[in-house]
Formats: structure tokens, C-alpha cells, sequence
């Protein structure tokens, strides 16, 4: 490669860089308030051939930059917890994240896509897969802004593992109750947004999406806790 053609590839991946100034907030607000609209256009970017996602973040992407990314340097600030993972590199613990969460966003595409008749392929569950990365970031990166906060204001994650731990009540301040407010309230945009995309993607009725989505997160602990436990198995080995 000459010096003409890596200053090509540099200035491409800048101003790429630049564009997320503004498709990171332009898809939060796509996706916060209107939620019920991204099945229909998830579906015309998967049919396009090319330059798919030019006007939104492309929902993996936006998964991974505002959810597990983050979600994984303030964890190694908060908690000892990713001394855990069977690997010391941060692109190997990263990569490890990124499958163990991702059994979050398959939950609910498993059960979504049985509840709308559809073939268990790849094709046919890209379109759910790219719903939920886009769906359960805002909650997530709540939840992370919450973590972090608590650290701060003193909360000890790590006390969690140890015998004499009392539920943090009696550890914290007025400070930290504060932060289960945001926290509940992204929960119940989460529960909505859900049922909004469930019900769009298989025309079923409020009940039966409530209760699709109920079923997924069972589903994802299913999936989810053997992952960790597999790590943590690796980690002793």
C-alpha cells in the first residue's frame, strides 16, 4: 500500500469517525421515541445491496460502541469481577463480552421469530438480531451510567461475593437510591419498546407480546449464565 492510498483509507476513517457525531444521537432518537417504526426499516436496509444504514448507526455497531465497549472498561473500574474471564487481552476479554451479551439480544429473537412463523435461518433472524441491538442499548447504557455513579458515590460491587454482604441499604447514601429512579424507568421504556417491535414483527396483541418478551429473558438466562459459567470453568483450568 502506498502513501496515496493509506491517506485515502485514513481520511475515509475519519470522516466515518466524524459521522458518528451525528448518527449516534439521530438513531437514539429514532429509536428511543419511535421504537414501532424499526421493524419496517430494518427490513428495507437488509433488502438494499449496498449502502445499507447510510441515514442510522448500523445497529451491531451501535450495540457494540455504546453498550459493550464501555460496559467493559467501567466494569474492570468498578469490579474485579472480569478477572473471571479466561483471557488477560483486552480484545480477547472485549470479544468474550461481546458473545456472552449477545445471548441477550438472541433471546428474544429465538421466541419472536417462532411466534411469527419463521425459518430458523440466517437471513431470516439478521432482521430480529439488528431490532434488539438497537432496542436494548438505551437501557443498557443507562445501566452503565448508573454502575458508574455508584461506584462513585462509594457503592462496593465486589462485596457482593463476600459472606457477611448486606443488600447495599445499609451501605449507601440517599445519593445512590436516586440512581434505581433512572434505572426503573429505563426498564419500563424497555418493557414498551419491546412490545412495540414484538408487535409489529408478529401482529400479535399487547398480552401475547408482554408475554413473548417475558418468555425471551428466561430464555436468556438459560443462555446467558452457562456462558459465564464455561468462562469462569476456562479461568480455573
Amino acid at each position: 500500500m502506498d502513501l496515496l492510498e493509506l491517506l485515502n483509507s485514513f481520511q475515509e476513517a475519519l470522516f466515518e469517525l466524524a459521522m458518528w457525531l451525528v448518527l449516534i444521537p439521530k438513531t437514539l432518537y429514532r429509536v428511543v421515541l419511535k421504537p414501532g417504526d424499526l421493524p419496517v426499516y430494518v427490513k428495507e436496509q437488509i433488502a438494499l445491496e449496498k449502502n445499507r444504514f447510510e441515514d442510522l448507526m448500523p445497529p451491531v455497531l451501535f450495540w457494540l460502541v455504546l453498550t459493550v465497549i464501555p460496559g467493559f472498561f467501567i466494569t474492570r473500574y468498578t469490579t474485579h469481577a472480569l478477572d473471571k474471564i479466561p483471557t488477560e487481552s483486552t480484545v480477547g476479554m472485549i470479544v468474550y463480552l461481546s458473545v456472552a451479551f449477545s445471548a441477550v439480544i438472541m433471546a428474544p429473537c429465538i421466541l419472536i421469530q417462532a411466534f411469527s412463523g419463521g425459518r430458523y435461518t440466517k437471513e431470516a433472524m439478521r432482521g430480529n438480531f439488528y431490532l434488539q441491538c438497537y432496542v436494548q442499548t438505551p437501557f443498557t447504557m443507562i445501566a452503565i451510567v448508573c454502575c458508574l455513579l455508584m461506584k462513585h458515590y462509594g457503592y462496593d460491587f465486589d462485596a457482593m461475593d463476600k459472606p457477611d454482604y448486606q443488600f447495599v441499604i445499609n451501605r449507601i447514601n440517599g445519593s445512590l437510591d436516586l440512581l434505581i429512579l433512572p434505572i426503573m424507568v429505563a426498564l419500563g421504556w424497555l418493557v414498551w419498546a419491546q412490545i412495540k417491535v414484538i408487535k409489529a414483527q408478529t401482529g400479535k396483541g399487547t398480552g401475547n407480546a408482554f408475554l413473548i418478551l417475558a418468555l425471551s429473558y428466561f430464555l436468556w438466562v438459560l443462555l446467558f449464565v452457562p456462558t459465564l459459567f464455561i468462562g469462569f470453568v476456562l479461568k480455573d483450568f
